[in-house]
């Protein structure tokens, strides 16, 4: 029943970037779990992955709410349990490398943790025999746990690209994709450059601290938002949305701000000032965030003096100078239908 299926089914082409999409997560959660339960020899671990095997009834339940864009307007389910599989594997695979870090440092009674890696992951593990074929991959334990932090942060991206736009442009698709390799680079700064620091690496506090934070700025690719204000509005448009907030703009900056920029900046400034750590990378960086939040408070401010508008906008046409009045003769169908507009006139108009 062709005309059943087209009531019930989306279009073929947004089920297929959505199978595609969700095949990438599934891909990197199971070989994020693997190697959790392969570092910590628990398989209990292996629940971690449930997240990522919910994905097929995910894709079922959005596609059948979402018949012709394909995706939620709020949020992207599907990347959120990806996230919740991978992020939740790779904080608990840095866990485990700062205990082995803690417990070199004692077993060699070191006065720090300026401990080289390849002393402390001496024992490179290769990918598990499938069937009797064995990959021929071999990496150390943190080499592990820096590929698939590389690894999630391309996905992502990636996987975005190839999802349904659902009620974005493709302007707006693609200005965020190109906004999201930005944010992906300052995240996986902040995660390597923070937990290299000797200071700060056998830390249990610290590195809590920042595993906490990179986790939380992992959240805001479920979020969907545009990074641009750009959107469609049906019939006249809208001069002002009902509330500031509603602004997709002004959502963008408040993910960015609260998940990111003011988190990482509190957490670089303590490791400058109270744990002395201070390197070039570290100043830029911190830099870079009061810069960014700086000029987000700004655009916000001039977002909310936008809504709003300002009264002093509209004056009087008798107020209105001109060197030449003959050059500022408006028409009858100016007029037609708007009782009063010939009293007033914006005064941003300009007279040729």
């Amino acid at each position: 029943f062709p005309g059943v299926a087209a009531v019930i089914l989306p279009p073929l082409g947004v089920i297929l970037k959505g199978i595609f999409a969700r095949i990438f997560y599934v891909i990197h959660g199971l070989l994020c779990v693997w190697r959790l339960t392969d570092v910590n020899g628990n398989m209990y671990f292996w629940a971690v992955i449930v997240p990522v095997l919910l994905l097929p009834l995910e894709m079922v339940i959005t596609m059948m709410v979402n018949k012709t864009k394909g995706e939620w307007k709020w949020v992207c389910p599907s990347i959120f349990l990806f996230l919740c599989c991978s992020v939740t594997s790779i904080y608990l695979m840095e866990v485990e490398l700062m205990e082995d870090r803690i417990e070199y440092r004692d077993d060699n009674n070191l006065q720090s943790c300026d401990i080289e890696e390849s002393d402390l992951y001496a024992n490179q593990s290769e990918l598990l025999d499938i069937q009797g074929v064995t990959i021929p991959i071999a990496f150390t334990s943190d080499y592990w746990v820096l590929t698939l932090e590389q690894m999630l942060l391309c996905i992502v991206i990636i996987g975005r690209w190839f999802l349904p736009k659902g009620s974005l442009t493709r302007e707006q698709l693609s200005s965020l994709l190109l906004t999201y390799i930005g944010i992906a680079a300052d995240i996986l700064e902040f995660l390597l450059e923070g937990l290299k620091e000797p200071q700060v690496k056998c830390d249990r506090f610290v590195v809590y601290c920042i595993l906490s934070l990179w986790a939380i700025s992992m959240a805001q690719f479920a979020v969907v938002r545009t990074a641009s204000n750009t959107e469609k509005k049906g019939g006249d448009e809208k001069k002002r949305q009902c509330c500031t907030c509603c602004n997709s703009e002004v959502r963008g900056i408040m993910i960015s701000s609260l998940m990111q920029d003011l988190p990482f900046l509190v957490m670089r400034l303590t490791l400058l000032l109270y744990y002395k750590v201070v390197n070039h990378m570290m100043v830029f960086f911190t830099c870079k965030n009061i810069l960014m939040l700086m000029l987000q408070s700004y655009r916000f401010v001039v977002i909310i003096f936008e809504e709003q508008g300002d009264p002093n906008d509209v004056v009087p046409l008798g107020k209105i100078q001109v060197d030449d009045p003959a050059k500022f003769i408006p028409e009858a169908s100016d007029f037609k239908g708007n009782p009063g507009v010939q009293d007033t006139v914006h005064k941003n108009d300009r007279i040729p």
